[in-house]
């Protein structure tokens, strides 16, 4: 199965969460699919295979930016020739998305980073070109296949934003990160690097310390944040690795308030500079308190990042905020009432403002607690991280390990590829009947990964349990779900028997009942009559469900004869 990606930002030009979702997404994909990456940015030098940059049109230089995002949507819809599934992060690329799908066919699925109508201050930059982005995005979602919500609030804020949208369609996935990557500095060399970084920006690790990391936009509410500054205690350093501003107008602003906070408080340290990411995990290590004063958040990757590196989050309870931060656990939630124009603006700010830096006093003065809060947040993102690796190794067949740059490879598990699998069992001298029934249709990229996985172990299990037994691989599609079953005889006198019972469980059985759990399919499995074996599997399609008792083979001696109701 090929997924292409179509995105704004990537290695190397990555400016925000989005971008970082992106990168982290197509590394996971890769083992599983055949992905290609259409980016904003122009050609990247030393990219990985199947990433292609894109250039803004030559003739619209000196257009609206809006136009000139059109004028690359146009080349990126191209491009996706050939894709089974288009896959579109942010307004920039959902047109690219929707024009790829109507133009090659294929279904698009756009991940909800932000929402147009949640951030009407971009007028500020686009003119009137926000009229054109919003009616890019708008368009894209009301005919996207599936939407995916990076949090709960996301997802009530799209259903608001775009009442025309099919809630069936909106599905809640959380945007994750690489906890390996986040990692505290370990070693005398990395220690020293840190402490470098610490000296050349002028920051004190001896100080309690609150540090912000995010763009200078309105939706992230630095202006209520240095508000809140000049309310904490004065010991308490404050760190604002803060660049990018979105307009000029926003960066007076920001220049004139920290000016203030300055005059009022010493220790205020001011990155304007993207530091790379050692760089910035030092200055996160050094600090004791990260905080999130945004008043539009869709989920927070930042938040998701200092919590892994093993800081509490002070953060406001908008958005998707409140699926990142457990309030008392895993950091604290400031209340914040809002005015419900798009704006976010808080309708008490002296509140929002006072109760900021009431959050912020308790942490960065009360260290224990901090620590029992950091302790927790690195449990949590342990265990998560622990479930995400078995689910992935599920997906992977029976001892199967990651693929290495450059290795040949396989078949993309799906159910297209089941053929490939035959004819490799064939190849081997195993003797296999193939037979699909009904229109095809597809359960899904995950089930059909399941399913394919299902198929791969059930031949071999067949060969190494069973040799010389003729085997049956049936497919059937239905309205509502498709079943596969992979059935074989006895074998043939002289061989080694086949194993029965219970010790059937230690050939792949569990796995794969596991794997058909994670898309809500069902398996079922026996001996036939004859001395054979079957193993049945029924996917649903669409929204569909499945009925609350197994299904099986109404005669597992007959595969021909399976029971779908």
């Amino acid at each position: 199965m090929r997924v292409d990606l179509l995105t704004k930002e990537y290695p190397p030009y990555i400016y925000g969460g989005a971008g970082v979702h992106v990168n982290e997404l197509a590394k996971v994909l890769r083992p599983l699919a055949d992905v290609r990456v259409h980016a904003f940015g122009g050609p990247r030098e030393d990219a990985e295979p199947g990433v292609t940059g894109y250039p803004e049109i030559a003739e619209l230089e000196g257009a609206n930016a809006a136009l000139k995002t059109f004028g690359v949507d146009l080349e990126m819809a191209q491009g996706c020739q050939g894709a089974d599934i288009v896959h579109s992060h942010t307004w920039y690329a959902n047109l690219a998305g929707h024009l790829a799908s109507l133009l090659h066919g294929a279904p698009h699925v756009l991940s909800a980073h932000s929402l147009e109508p949640l951030r009407p201050w971009k007028a500020e930059q686009l003119g009137g070109g926000y009229a054109l982005s919003s009616w890019a995005e708008k368009t894209a979602y009301e005919a996207a296949a599936g939407i995916i919500a990076v949090s709960n609030g996301m997802r009530a804020d799209i259903l608001r934003s775009y009442p025309a949208v099919d809630p069936e369609r909106v599905k809640v996935v959380h945007n994750g990160i690489d906890l390996d990557a986040w990692q505290r500095p370990e070693g005398e060399e990395a220690a020293a690097q840190a402490a470098a970084t610490l000296k050349r920006l002028g920051i004190d690790p001896d100080r309690p310390t609150v540090v912000f990391v995010g763009r200078i936009t309105r939706q992230k509410g630095l202006p209520y944040l240095l508000r809140a500054c000049e309310l904490l205690p004065a010991e308490v350093q404050v760190v604002l690795c803060a660049g990018a501003p979105d307009t000029a107008e926003i960066k007076a602003e920001v220049e004139g308030l920290v000016a203030r906070l300055r005059e009022k408080r010493t220790g205020v340290v001011w990155v304007e500079e993207m530091l790379p990411r050692p760089q910035l995990i030092a200055v996160l290590t050094a600090s004791d308190v990260f905080v999130c004063p945004s008043v539009y958040e869709p989920l927070g990757i930042v938040n998701l990042e200092a919590m892994a590196v093993g800081l509490p989050v002070v953060g406001s309870a908008t958005g998707g905020i409140p699926d990142v931060i457990v309030d008392g656990t895993t950091g604290l939630l400031v209340p914040i009432e809002q005015v419900q124009d798009g704006t976010g603006t808080p309708l008490h700010p002296e509140i929002f403002v006072s109760d900021l830096a009431e959050r912020l006093t308790s942490l960065a003065t009360d260290p224990e607690r901090a620590r029992q809060m950091l302790q927790t947040a690195q449990e949590s993102a342990r265990t998560a991280l622990a479930d995400l690796r078995r689910t992935v190794g599920l997906l992977r067949g029976e001892g199967e390990k990651e693929p290495a740059a450059g290795a040949e490879q396989r078949p993309v598990p799906s159910l297209s590829a089941i053929a490939d699998l035959i004819a490799d069992a064939r190849s081997r001298g195993q003797h296999v009947d193939y037979t699909t029934l009904g229109d095809p249709q597809s359960p899904g990229p995950l089930a059909e990964t399941v399913a394919y996985r299902m198929v791969q172990e059930s031949l071999a299990n067949s060969a190494q349990h069973a040799p010389g037994a003729p085997c049956q691989v049936l497919i059937v599609h239905q309205e509502k779900r498709v079943s596969i079953t992979v059935s074989n005889s006895t074998p043939p006198e002289g061989t080694v028997p086949m194993d029965r019972g219970e010790d059937r469980e230690g050939h792949g059985l569990s796995g794969m009942a596991e794997r058909a759990a994670l898309v809500g399919a069902r398996l079922s499995a026996g001996p036939r009559p004859d001395g054979g074996w079957y193993n049945h599997l029924v996917i649903p399609t669409g929204n569909n469900r499945l009925p609350p008792t197994p299904v099986a083979p109404a005669n597992p001696e007959d595969p021909g004869s399976v029971a779908i109701t």
